[in-house]
């Protein structure tokens, strides 16, 4: 991901400009790039869909397209058991998020290294 966005039109193909901004409205200079340079804006969420459509991103351009796992492979009721009991497997953590002090990355490898000192049978 290119930060700041870069809404300049590819020298051919289509533009389609990948935005996941968390904080309501955006910034009123991207409005303008994105309704004229842009064939579709995805997002990755009803949320920010609203927020970019309430700042003046043309609807017919915005897609939402979401993150991560779908909701039901992470219902107790449909997983498939203990993976880690199965010997040789390890157990893998799953971070999303980006790398960013903000998003708690800090805070994350801090506590894993805690957790897991010398353990061998955990991946993060």
């Amino acid at each position: 991901m290119h930060w700041p966005p870069n809404f300049n039109p590819p020298a051919t193909g289509k533009l389609v400009m990948y935005l996941p901004w968390e904080f309501g409205r955006i910034p009123a200079v991207w409005v303008d790039a994105l309704n004229t340079n842009a064939d579709e804006v995805w997002v990755p969420s009803e949320y920010v869909r609203k927020g970019f459509a309430s700042s003046g991103v043309l609807p017919e351009k915005l897609v939402v397209v979401p993150h991560g796992v779908p909701k039901e492979l992470c219902n107790s009721s449909t997983t498939r058991g203990n993976e880690r009991s199965r010997e040789g497997t390890k157990f893998r953590f799953l971070y999303h998020g980006g790398l960013l002090w903000r998003k708690g990355i800090d805070r994350l490898l801090q506590a894993y290294s805690l957790a897991f000192t010398g353990n061998r049978d955990v991946q993060l």
